[in-house]
């Protein structure tokens, strides 16, 4: 039960989970993201209440990803070093990239086959979409420099030869080039499977999704809010394709008819239930 709460976003204080784990570095991120104790609020938004012990000694998460773990309470916070299961293996042994295959000839073979051909377990198309939205609630690496644009070939059939853009990661400046340890990437978001994709990993996003009553905002049809004429919600990526952007939408109206259920609660009860429970 400890280790299913860590990864809801909530911590038994009896637990220690992970608790052999090193102490997670902290770094400054510059980005929408940015620690919630730095940010306010917009007038007539609902802050997040402070955790709150309830008579289970179960703490709410916060809404940075800080404290969930007791013995390393900076551990998986947005701005926090991702965690490393394995060494790493730069060419060096600190952050130049090795020699390999190119990836999109990698892509173009795993992805090659017939349409009509169903998928040996009975999943469907919808099983990339599932995971691309689980793994936006656990990360957003901030990019960096140096370029390591993906070159393609002529027959291509998307980029018929143009590369594709890409940059390397932003990493910890304790790391890397110059230094003896492992270049090490920062989390923009929480690292936790605690909704951040849906409620925000910082003050500021979260309160501009709200409304005063505990729901969710959402623009006509009970779809996503709409700002600058694009949908916004927790995650900044919500919109890169209908199949995404399609989850996003269902877990906001699940939301708000959790809030509806619960409606005898007063606001801040509800912001911190529906907030922490949905999973």
């Amino acid at each position: 039960m400890a280790a299913a709460r860590t990864k809801l976003g909530f911590h038994d204080f009896n637990a220690a989970d992970n608790a052999a784990l090193p102490p997670p570095n902290l770094v400054n991120v510059t980005t929408s993201a940015a620690s919630a104790g730095a940010l306010s609020s917009p007038q007539g938004a609902i802050v997040p209440p402070p955790p709150h012990i309830g008579s289970d000694h179960v703490i709410y998460r916060s809404i940075d990803g800080s404290g969930n773990n007791l013995s390393h309470p900076d551990m998986n916070a947005v701005g926090a070093d991702y965690i490393r299961l394995g060494p790493a293996h730069y060419a060096d042994g600190v952050s130049q990239l090795r020699a390999g295959p190119n990836a999109r000839d990698i892509s173009n073979t795993v992805v090659i086959g017939r349409g009509d051909i169903g998928d040996s377990h009975g999943l469907s198309a919808y099983m990339y979409a599932w995971g691309q939205f689980i793994d936006h609630d656990l990360d957003l690496t901030k990019t960096g420099s140096g370029d390591i644009s993906i070159t393609t070939k002529a027959s291509d059939p998307i980029f018929a030869g143009s590369p594709i853009t890409l940059t390397r990661s932003a990493v910890d400046p304790n790391t890397g080039a110059g230094t003896n340890k492992p270049a090490t990437a920062i989390n923009t978001v929480t690292g936790w499977l605690d909704a951040s994709m849906i409620y925000g990993s910082d003050v500021e996003t979260n309160a501009s999704l709200r409304l005063n009553d505990g729901h969710l905002k959402t623009s006509p049809g009970a779809n996503l809010p709409i700002v600058d004429g694009a949908f916004v919600a927790g995650d900044i990526r919500a919109a890169e394709n209908p199949d995404l952007t399609s989850l996003q939408i269902l877990f906001v109206r699940e939301h708000n008819f959790q809030v509806d259920q619960l409606k005898q609660w007063d606001a801040a009860r509800l912001a911190e239930t529906t907030g922490c429970g949905n999973f």
